[in-house]
């Protein structure tokens, strides 16, 4: 069995990161999951939130937000509809844009929904960065 993982975690526009590492905890849309070489196979939806690669005592962290997770062998494919190095996302952005889905009015089941999912994403940026 392998001691480490390929991992990959592209968006439709860039790769965000490509490496062999120890671990991967990944924001998934139920809960968070730690992968670790020899893990079961899986496919999963992603979540709103960080992702960390664990490389030795190094640490790689992005935000996902959306897409999906595939586990397969020691091999790790993420693939996000977004994701973000954290010197990216600037907090002042973050909290308007929070600010602004909190005065929103929304009716209905969809646009509840659609709302509180924008504000986790939101959120997973504000925590990551704060």
């Amino acid at each position: 069995m392998s001691k480490q993982l390929e991992i990959s975690v592209v968006t439709p526009y860039r790769s965000m990161f490509e490496g062999v590492a120890d671990s991967v905890q990944i924001p998934l849309f139920d809960g968070l999951a730690g992968i670790q070489p020899g893990h079961a196979t899986m496919f999963a939806r992603l979540g709103p939130g960080k992702l960390t690669v664990h490389q030795g005592s190094e640490r790689k962290i992005l935000f996902v937000d959306g897409g999906f997770l595939e586990v397969a062998g020691n091999r790790v494919t993420v693939l996000a509809h977004n994701a973000l190095a954290p010197e990216e996302i600037k907090a002042s952005d973050a909290e308007k844009e929070r600010d602004a889905l909190l005065a929103r009015k929304t009716a209905g089941d969809e646009e509840i929904e659609e709302r509180l999912e924008k504000l986790r994403s939101v959120r997973a940026k504000l925590s990551l960065v704060k």
